[in-house]
């Protein structure tokens, strides 16, 4: 059973579920790092992405509880299991409890390779300025880029909310003749 199927299972709202792609031949991620602010891990997230393959997690509110679901998950971007990371991916996702005072947010960002999964990052993301993209999950597409790299998100604006994003890496090389 997947995160997605399994976390159709669960009656609690607000649910969060994270699917990531990775569309790059050259990178993969590595060392996933979860940090909640509201809520908990439901379905962890994979230690490892490879390249060119998908991925999935799910989070959810704590029962009996009236807070929502909210978090940051990290992923160095490296080439291979041995090497440094170059990039440090972000994703920071808020569904909240009460949708009469609050709404579905997230942000996608690239940040430098020392960038620490804490509730410092969870707050730039949040309410800061950075190197990233935040929406208030409006189901359009959401892009960043940076240097070679390019991330592409979608989330819906709903209790049981999905988020969507694509990993490009963008050879500079291949475009070039």
């Amino acid at each position: 059973m997947t995160a997605f199927e399994f976390s159709d299972l669960i009656l609690s709202s607000p649910n969060f579920r994270s699917k990531v792609l990775v569309l790059s031949s050259e990178y993969g991620y590595m060392l996933v790092r979860v940090i909640t602010t509201s809520g908990y891990t439901h379905s962890p997230p994979q230690p490892t992405v490879r390249k060119e393959t998908r991925e999935s997690c799910s989070f959810t509110k704590r029962p009996h509880t009236a807070c929502g679901s909210a978090g940051v998950l990290t992923y160095d971007i490296c080439v291979d299991n041995k090497s440094k990371a170059i990039k440090c991916l972000a994703i920071m996702f808020s569904v909240p409890y009460d949708y009469n005072q609050y709404e579905n947010r997230f942000a996608l960002g690239l940040f430098d390779a020392s960038q620490s999964c804490d509730e410092s990052l969870f707050n730039m993301m949040y309410n800061g300025n950075g190197p990233f993209i935040r929406d208030k999950c409006s189901s359009s597409e959401q892009k960043y880029s940076e240097q070679n790299f390019t991330l592409k998100g979608t989330m819906s604006p709903r209790a049981q909310a999905i988020l969507k994003m694509e990993f490009w890496y963008n050879d500079p090389c291949r475009h070039s003749h």
